[in-house]
């Protein structure tokens, strides 16, 4: 039997634990980082995904500082899910999938395969 493949991938947290710093550089990229923190802003994700009736993977970076860690966390805690995960690479920033390559290959694998 097929494992039903729709999840819930977290990948943004409320407005107030996204850090805005000097790094981003390029008026496409400033561009891009207002108009998807109004969107942020003006629809939170914690106030509207609260019971999720889907598997929800939340996939983090100990040493990301755009998505903080204990922000996901306070996120992931209050969601009422028969299924959810909460899966922290310690020697990752904000993008584990590539900076830890290997360990979210067996992740996915073990998980989806």
């Amino acid at each position: 039997m097929e494992k039903d493949r729709t999840i819930l991938l977290v990948v943004s947290t409320p407005p107030i634990c996204i850090q805005i710093s000097g790094f981003f550089c390029g008026s496409f990229v400033r561009i891009s980082q207002k108009v998807l923190l109004q969107e942020v802003i003006e629809h939170p994700l914690p106030a509207l995904v609260t019971k999720p009736e889907i598997p929800c993977y939340f996939i983090m970076g100990d040493y990301d500082h755009m998505t903080f860690s204990h922000a996901a966390r306070e996120f992931f805690d209050q969601l009422e899910a028969k299924q959810k995960e909460f899966i922290a690479f310690d020697q990752s920033a904000h993008y584990p999938q590539f900076e830890e390559k290997e360990k979210f290959f067996e992740w996915v694998s073990e998980t989806f395969l």
